[in-house]
């Protein structure tokens, strides 16, 4: 039997750990506050976007309360003048 094999099934490679620096590292600090004005902007958009997509289902509110809502309440209040 082979190290590298399992019971007759080939295991995957193992990443081998490298220490050489992260080239990423090196730009972070400049990095950092795009990323930052980028989040920023995407949550007021985010807001924005979250009203709009709010908006049919007050509309929609809206259309119960004047088309069955308040004519119920005033056919109630009409009946309990009487």
């Amino acid at each position: 039997m082979h190290s590298g094999t399992l019971h007759g099934r080939a295991q995957p490679a193992r990443a081998r750990s490298v220490s050489s620096p992260d080239p990423l590292k090196a730009f972070s600090m400049f990095a950092s506050p795009a990323y930052a004005q980028a989040a920023n902007s995407a949550t007021a958009g985010a807001g924005v976007a979250g009203l709009i997509a709010f908006a049919p289902y007050i509309a929609i509110f809206a259309i119960f309360y004047f088309l069955m809502i308040r004519p119920q309440q005033q056919r109630a209040k009409a009946h309990r003048a009487m």
